[in-house]
């Protein structure tokens, strides 16, 4: 008959006699005494899952693998949908309203994302206020650009200077 056992969460030997009772499995519990208390009580319960995931690491990390690539248009979809809440306090039908008014395009150059598939959520970052859906590109020269308006100006006074100074040259030469 077996004296001892092997506690499953601080894997030391000990004596039956420091197990608990498994009236279910008519044996002895898994974990000795002593870590059913700290279980319990909810001591080391982070140590207990750091250790379990370091023993079960790979599997764990397979799961998670398997899981994504299965759900993983389902996941994206969440994790923009939750963006979009905490961000802007837009919820999926109200951007979809939003886009529905642009009629599906940029609020600035007229045209579909080509490289994504959503717009992006225009807003003050002063304010927070949101002022429409942009492409990427769009998005990126505000951006860029600090969302000030003058310069924005000055630099689109200056390219229909250049625009001019070409088209007179082109004029010239022939």
């Amino acid at each position: 008959m077996q004296t001892n056992k092997k506690c499953s969460t601080c894997k030391k030997e000990r004596p039956l006699a420091e197990f608990y009772p498994d009236r279910t499995r008519n044996s002895v519990s898994r974990r000795c005494k002593q870590c059913e208390k700290c279980r319990a009580r909810g001591r080391d319960r982070k140590e207990y899952a750091r250790r379990y995931y370091q023993e079960h690491e790979k599997i764990i990390s397979a799961r998670q693998k398997k899981y994504f690539k299965v759900n993983k248009s389902r996941i994206l979809r969440d994790v923009w949908i939750r963006g979009l809440r905490t961000k802007y306090g837009l919820s999926k039908e109200s951007y979809q309203n939003m886009l529905d008014s642009q009629g599906r395009v940029c609020a600035i150059c007229g045209k579909k994302d080509r490289k994504r598939k959503r717009l992006c959520v225009d807003h003050d970052h002063k304010t927070g206020r949101i002022r429409g859906l942009l492409c990427s590109m769009c998005n990126r020269i505000l951006g860029m650009a600090n969302d000030d308006a003058k310069f924005l100006k000055t630099a689109t006074d200056y390219l229909i200077k250049e625009i001019d100074d070409d088209n007179r040259q082109k004029e010239t030469q022939s």
